[in-house]
């Protein structure tokens, strides 16, 4: 490796690579965050959406099919956390982390009754996601990190400034933040609070399903829990961002560079534990959360006497 032994093209490759899914995850959470709802459910979803893919892709031969039924299969499992939390009223992180234990439970048992194999789905011949060369960038040394990802890989990035227009340039978007921020005032104003709510919930399942999708269509088969967390990271990533397209993404962006230089480090460090290596991410995760945490708290003057 060059510059410094870490910090090299590859490794610019790796972030994009390893940030796309969890900018679409991102975005999901913005989404959902702009109607006035923490979606917890997100890593059930994206769950789910890995294990559909393959399903599809698998019986079909067809990565398009594989990708659609990913989709639906998210915005089926988020509706139904939307059901339970707008319909039912029933409490909004108890409904998200039993969608994530259910997703969990039940793509596992899946997994096993059809291949035979314990937290484990691959078929034969299954088409995986292709790399795709960007005419004019391959033969462009500073510019070959952005060469060589997948179809989904590119849609994520795109996806960043449609969000942004959706959520601030359109009718719908103006009409979604005033049902987050104050609902009464907007049901006051003749909006349909639920129906733009579940609109929003349904476009984060999508949005999941195909963050799903990209994980589990590039490695060619479904493994049991294989988000591996990635849900939180996309929600934290909202949160931090402040539920806006670019803020989000730019921090979603952060924690794929930070598993990118982890798994960078396990071929440069010796003497130290991969599973600390790998815990680098998550740790990130976590210490900006707390520090979004204390800022807000001392924005709001909370605690102060």
């Amino acid at each position: 490796m060059s510059v410094l032994g870490v910090f090299d093209l590859q490794l610019l490759h790796d972030v994009l690579r390893l940030g796309a899914p969890l900018v679409v995850l991102a975005l999901a959470g913005a989404l959902t965050q702009r109607a006035g709802l923490v979606n917890i459910g997100l890593e059930g979803v994206l769950l789910a959406g890995a294990f559909a893919a393959v399903l599809g892709a698998g019986l079909t031969g067809s990565l398009v099919v594989g990708v659609a039924c990913a989709a639906l299969a998210g915005m089926f499992l988020a509706l139904v956390f939307g059901w339970f939390s707008l319909y039912l009223r029933a409490n909004l992180f108890i409904v998200g982390l039993a969608t994530n234990a259910f997703s969990a439970a039940v793509t596992a048992y899946a997994a096993w009754l059809l291949s035979g194999q314990a937290g484990q789905l691959r078929f034969a011949g299954m088409p995986t996601l292709p790399r795709l060369a960007l005419p004019g960038v391959a033969g462009f040394g500073p510019l070959a990190f952005l060469n060589g990802h997948t179809a989904l890989d590119y849609l994520a990035w795109l996806l960043v400034p449609v969000v942004a227009h959706v959520l601030f340039r359109s009718r719908f978007g103006l009409r979604l933040r005033a049902t987050g921020e104050d609902p009464a005032a907007a049901r006051a104003a003749g909006l349909r609070v639920d129906a733009l709510r579940y609109t929003a919930v349904a476009a984060s399942g999508l949005l999941a399903g195909l963050a799903g999708a990209q994980l589990s269509l590039t490695l060619g088969g479904f493994v049991q829990d294989m988000s591996g967390g990635r849900g939180w990271v996309g929600l934290v990533a909202a949160i931090v961002g402040g539920a806006t397209a670019w803020g989000s993404a730019g921090v979603a962006l952060l924690f794929g560079a930070a598993e990118g230089v982890a798994n960078s480090l396990q071929l440069t460090v010796r003497g130290v534990a991969p599973q600390l290596l790998l815990a680098f991410p998550y740790v990130l995760t976590l210490v900006a959360f707390v520090g979004y945490s204390a800022a807000r708290r001392r924005r709001l003057g909370v605690g102060d006497e």
